[in-house]
């Protein structure tokens, strides 16, 4: 896992507590030459015992694949509440915020 990242390091992930990190993606840097990052298991954020935000790479190492948050109550992968695609470094970030305030909330209740 990394230690420090810029793009993790400066995400808004309300009150959420990042359990997996291995984000390592630098746009700047051809796919092909970073293509292994690009996996199903990018990210994992837990928002207390029943709520988790997923971020990974779909299909894996992919270059034609896209970024996929999902929201997911009481581990039901099957059925997620959240579901966003993307394919920039700036949209993700977008979209993981807006999962993470969904889920903070959701918690909360």
């Amino acid at each position: 896992m990394n230690e420090s990242n810029a793009f993790t390091d400066n995400l808004n992930i309300h009150n959420g507590i990042m359990t997996y990190n291995d984000f390592d993606i630098d746009e700047k840097i051809p796919f092909e030459d970073q293509k292994w990052s690009y996996k199903c298991d990018i990210i994992q954020i837990e928002f207390g015992p029943r709520y988790t935000l997923d971020v990974g790479w779909y299909p894996e190492f992919d270059p034609a694949g896209h970024f996929l948050v999902r929201g997911i109550k009481d581990f039901d992968w099957l059925k997620p509440i959240a579901k966003r695609k993307c394919r920039s470094l700036a949209s993700l970030k977008k979209a993981i915020k807006k999962t993470a305030e969904l889920l903070s909330h959701e918690a909360k209740k």
